[in-house]
């Protein structure tokens, strides 16, 4: 729903309600060998049911002060669903997530459409926030009472010729757990792996939440008579996060650098395309969990390169 309220203002509204039901069927059974089982694992689970429902909501306020320049204000009410725990089946369910999202910004565009400029300050609510925890492997979830995450969002694109065109982005972020009581606290042992214990994470950091994150990308398009030739370099970078709720793990502050040189022909029916990804070879965590045998990482792919090409018919 929008309503115009006054020249160039406008008041936007929407409203939705979820209902979602989920069932629950696990038998796990073990072998030591072909066909010699050890009987059932856990204790068979039959036609356990939940039902989840919540409305959801987003209300905006929006000034168009001419068509090159707008301002907003927003409240979103978002829902996440609960669920069972289907890795680790002997978990209890978790519950639904709840989120107060509350957003002021601003848009431009400038130097006829030759610049854009975007800019948010955020303030985000959660109310049992799912947290990913691992057992033996398997993931599965849990709540949190609540936290909050505030910060800045920036992001600019500036074509600076017919053919350059470059685009920079700027995050900076506070978030932090304002009440977890019951939050998985792991302490490493002497003589290694942690004992996993229950304790109380209120005012650490959110999982992979980093204070800072910025990205720059220049493309460069050449057009010729035999087709377009792009290149694009991009520079990820990224301050360091936690891995869980303890602040225990630490994945440190990175930069990811990509490119590729990209060939499209004149009927852009065929295309190649020469890429390379993580040129410096960061070494960069996708997971990282602390255990009772030891704290195991998992890290996203290291320098790759690679040629793709691309038919349209």
């Amino acid at each position: 729903m929008t309503a115009d309220i006054a020249a160039g203002t406008q008041l936007v509204g929407g409203l939705r309600y979820t209902y979602e039901r989920r069932e629950l069927n696990v038998a796990e059974v073990g072998f030591i060998g072909p066909g010699q089982s050890i009987g059932p694992l856990i204790p068979p689970i039959d036609g356990e049911r939940k039902s989840f429902s919540s409305p959801t909501w987003r209300l905006a306020l929006e000034h168009q002060y001419s068509d090159a320049l707008m301002s907003y204000v927003s409240y979103n009410r978002g829902f996440k669903s609960g669920g069972f725990n289907v890795g680790v089946p002997t978990d209890p369910a978790f519950a639904p997530e709840k989120l107060d999202a509350y957003e002021v910004g601003l848009k431009a565009d400038l130097a006829e459409h030759r610049l854009r400029l975007n800019g948010a300050s955020y303030y985000y609510d959660y109310k049992n926030i799912q947290v990913a925890h691992y057992a033996l492997g398997q993931i599965g979830y849990y709540n949190g009472a609540r936290a909050r995450v505030y910060g800045v969002d920036l992001d600019a694109e500036a074509r600076l010729t017919g053919k350059l065109l470059v685009r920079g982005g700027l995050a900076l972020n506070h978030s932090e757990f304002t009440s977890f009581p019951n939050a998985l606290i792991a302490t490493p042992l002497p003589q290694g792996g942690s004992s996993i214990t229950t304790g109380d994470a209120s005012g650490n950091e959110l999982p992979f939440a980093p204070k800072a994150a910025a990205t720059l990308t220049v493309s460069y398009a050449i057009p010729t008579t035999s087709g377009v030739y792009a290149l694009n370099a991009t520079d990820a970078y990224s301050a360091a996060w936690f891995a869980s709720p303890d602040n225990l793990l630490r994945n440190p502050a990175s930069n990811l650098v990509n490119t590729s040189l990209t060939w499209t022909s004149a009927a852009d029916r065929f295309s190649i395309e020469l890429w390379g990804r993580n040129l410096t070879n960061e070494a960069v965590a996708a997971t990282i969990n602390a255990s009772a045998i030891s704290s195991l990482i998992q890290y996203q792919w290291p320098r790759t390169y690679g040629a793709t090409a691309t038919v349209k018919f």
